[in-house]
């Protein structure tokens, strides 16, 4: 694909509450727009918004990496995930447009992973909530707190008797013995899967011989060789395209996820609105619109980049809507030059 003109945009987004992820408190999210023109006139859109804890790269590697694409005309391959993930994000955008990938469709939906604050106020009333939203699957974050309180919290959401499905992320925050403590008392029921509940990846053989509740990978597949990594046992594969360093590292990852018979859920890393669209755009491409995906994070965002919000209704992402061009708020902007 040819490439005519390469802009930048910084933006800075605050939060509607403080996010903490892996020891780090952030209060706005901060990122960089890339905008690419192909040669027919197209505009294609990514993001790239490395998060402490989540990254080891920081914003200003990143603006520094993508300045050097400015007036290329070719992509150049970028080594920062966050980069490749907003490069790769414009370029999808671009095909999705030149090639009318969803035109001859009437309807296509994204269902979305509803996002449980469980961070104060009555979580009960907000999953009911959540529920009457029309999600079908709700992720709970546990290891936060006492073991038993954690224990306590998911049997009273699941006597709540809601047609839903629970996934739980635990962080690494447990040793063997709570892990397995924590799922035998709560039990499997509607408990799709549980990311990561052991601290030491040793125990996770043990782990998955002994749990009710199937095993979700997240973090081990960051930083390490997926031929490397038994997968025997485990449910389902979380993907954070932006972590993971961009589309074409996480199709392969889906693709052995299929030939494991492996769950593959699409997830986001608190991009801004361009990046939630790059990645509902894809998982609709990579035909993936049948498992619900965790795309419920700009609710902590107090304003986006985006003109027109995307909108999540009766628990999906409409993707035929979302795959038309999309207006940014420029006025909120800074042009990199």
């Amino acid at each position: 694909m040819k490439i005519a003109d390469i802009a930048l945009y910084k933006y800075e987004l605050p939060l509607i509450r403080p996010l903490t992820i892996k020891g780090h408190t952030i209060n706005t999210q901060c990122g960089v727009i890339v905008s690419i023109i192909d040669k027919n006139g197209f505009v294609g859109l990514g993001d790239a918004a490395p998060l402490p804890g989540l990254h080891d790269e920081s914003l200003e590697n990143v603006i520094a990496e993508l300045v050097k694409i400015k007036g290329a005309k070719e992509l150049m391959q970028m080594s920062l995930p966050s980069a490749r993930f907003a490069a790769e994000g414009a370029m999808l955008d671009l095909a999705i447009q030149s090639e009318k990938t969803f035109n001859s469709l009437e309807t296509l939906q994204v269902p979305v992973n509803a996002l449980l604050s469980n961070d104060g106020g009555d979580i009960l009333d907000e999953f009911s909530g959540l529920c009457d939203m029309g999600f079908s699957a709700i992720k709970v974050k546990v290891g936060r707190k006492d073991v038993r309180q954690d224990i306590e919290l998911i049997k009273s959401l699941k006597e709540l008797n809601r047609n839903v499905t629970l996934r739980l992320d635990a962080n690494r925050a447990w040793k063997l013995e709570e892990a397995l403590e924590f799922c035998t008392q709560v039990g499997a029921g509607n408990v799709e899967y549980i990311e990561e509940p052991v601290a030491n990846p040793k125990d996770r053989a043990k782990f998955i011989k002994a749990s009710p509740i199937p095993l979700a990978l997240d973090e081990t597949l960051v930083k390490n060789d997926i031929r490397k990594i038994d997968l025997e046992g485990v449910k389902a594969m979380v993907l954070k395209p932006q972590v993971l360093g961009g589309f074409e590292a996480t199709t392969k990852l889906i693709n052995i996820a299929k030939e494991k018979g492996v769950l593959p859920v699409l997830s986001s890393a608190f991009e801004s609105g361009i990046g939630i669209r790059s990645i509902a755009l894809f998982a609709a491409k990579m035909g993936l619109s049948n498992i619900a995906a965790g795309l419920d994070t700009l609710k902590w965002f107090a304003e986006d980049v985006l003109r027109e919000n995307i909108k999540i209704e009766n628990g999906s992402i409409d993707i035929l809507k979302l795959s038309k061009p999309v207006s940014l708020r420029t006025e909120i902007l800074e042009v990199i030059q």
